[in-house]
This record gives structure tokens, C-alpha cells and sequence, in this order.
């Protein structure tokens, strides 16, 4: 962790504070509804925030520092039933998306990957270490639940990209295809998720994992993960990102 970690750290913010912050309600939505999460217009009015919010974006989710340390340490696989759909939704959000912006550039960014895991796991029925594959019935029985949103879809998606585990290399890609039927007006969308996803995948199936977070892991590159890595002007911008410095 950083400097700035500290046991005198006092946790303000909370779960439902997470759903808030990353997404915000418009104004005239009705107390207790997420129907405006299924809006592909209110999704594509967040997009900028969620991933090109720069600076700003990074200082705001510093905010949330403590919640992650917090909600990290006393996270608990066996006990991942106890928590509301939406809980679940937001410690995906907090431990795979706000961390990334709190923590840049940081090895913390990349200290809750498990969490994230282990979340999955729970949501996509992965009951057994030895498994090896994800069922269409349990990615179709996500998507198709009825307190689940076209976000809730969209931030699992990404998740799963960002996983390094083989059992879920592409799985996101399969799921996209429930999500499209059930929010058909999506489509451009789930596209671009679906692009997005195969940028990612393609760079697991070369070398099995990400290998710009070697350096904030502690792991050494390969050759030819060096090699990639120093072709800095082709690597994608989501792998960019995260890098402590700029060749």
C-alpha cells in the first residue's frame, strides 16, 4: 500500500455510496428504482466519467480509499449470501473500477483482484476450485434475473476482463450475447463491450495474463512481455493507463 495508508484512516463513505457516486441518478427517477440503468441514453451520457474522467475522475474516487481498504479486509467468500444484490454490485464497482482511478499507477490498484474473484464466482455459480468452465444456465440465470440491470451486466463484463483466471477468459463475450436479447435497444453498446472484451482476451490467450501489471505485482516479464510492453506507442490505452511510468 501507499503512504497514505493508515490504521487511523476513518471509513465515511459506504456500499449504497458506491451506487450513487458511479451511478448517479437523474433527476426524476423514482426513489428506489434502477430502471434508469437500463437506459441506453442515461449509460451513454456516463461513459466519459467512467472511462476517460482523467484527473478529476482519479480525485474524486480517492474519496473512497478507506471503503476499499475496509470492505477488503473484512470480505468474506462464505459469507458473500448475507449481501443484497446491490451490495454485490457495488463492491464489484469498488474493487475493480473506483480502485483503478483511487489507486493509479499504484500496486493497490490491483490488491483486491481476488475480492473481485471470488465475487464472480458467487454470481456465476463457480462452486468448485477444480471447475473449469462457466454454464450458458448460470449466465443466462444472471442476466435474466429481475433485479438485475443492463450496468449491473455492463460492470460484470468488464470485471471478467479484467480477470486473469483462465475460467473466465472470454466469458464476458458469451454473456454479452444474453444481455443484447434482453436489452435489445443496447445492441451499439453491447458492441463495443464485446470489442472491448476481445482486445482483452486476446492479450490472455498470448500470455496468460496482463503483463503491464507485472511491475505493481512484482512479477517478472517475460521477453516477450517486455517486448510488448516496450512497444509503448501500441499498446492499448487501457494498459497504459496503469503503468507507473512512460517510456
Amino acid at each position: 500500500m501507499t503512504e497514505s495508508s493508515s490504521s487511523a484512516e476513518v471509513t465515511t463513505k459506504t456500499l449504497p455510496d458506491v451506487l450513487s457516486f458511479w451511478f448517479p441518478k437523474p433527476g426524476g427517477s423514482p426513489d428506489g428504482s434502477r430502471e434508469y440503468m437500463n437506459d441506453p441514453s442515461y449509460i451513454g451520457s456516463q461513459m466519459n466519467d467512467w472511462f476517460f474522467g482523467g484527473d478529476a475522475m482519479d480525485e474524486k474516487s480517492r474519496a473512497f480509499r478507506s471503503l476499499i481498504r475496509s470492505e477488503g479486509a473484512k470480505h468474506s467468500a462464505s459469507e458473500l449470501d448475507k449481501n443484497s444484490h446491490e451490495d454485490l454490485i457495488a463492491k464489484i464497482v469498488l474493487f475493480d473500477q473506483i480502485v483503478r482511478n483511487a489507486f493509479r499507477a499504484d500496486p493497490e490498484a490491483f490488491a483486491y483482484e481476488d475480492q473481485v474473484k471470488e465475487i464472480l464466482e458467487y454470481l456465476l455459480q463457480v462452486t468448485d476450485d477444480k471447475q473449469t468452465e462457466i454454464s450458458e444456465d448460470a449466465l443466462s440465470a444472471f442476466v435474466n434475473r429481475e433485479d438485475v440491470t443492463f450496468c449491473d451486466c455492463y460492470f460484470v463484463g468488464v470485471a471478467l476482463s479484467h480477470q486473469e483466471k483462465a475460467i473466465f477468459h472470454g466469458v464476458d463475450i458469451r454473456m454479452y450475447d444474453y444481455v443484447a436479447k434482453r436489452w435489445p435497444d443496447t445492441q451499439k453498446m453491447v458492441d463495443q463491450a464485446v470489442e472491448f472484451a476481445e482486445h482483452h482476451v486476446a492479450v490472455l490467450r498470448r500470455f496468460g495474463r496482463y503483463p503491464h501489471r507485472n511491475e505493481q505485482k512484482g512479477r517478472e516479464s517475460t521477453p516477450e512481455e517486455q517486448a510488448w510492453l516496450d512497444d509503448y506507442d501500441n499498446l492499448p490505452g487501457w494498459a497504459k493507463s496503469q503503468l507507473t511510468k512512460k517510456e
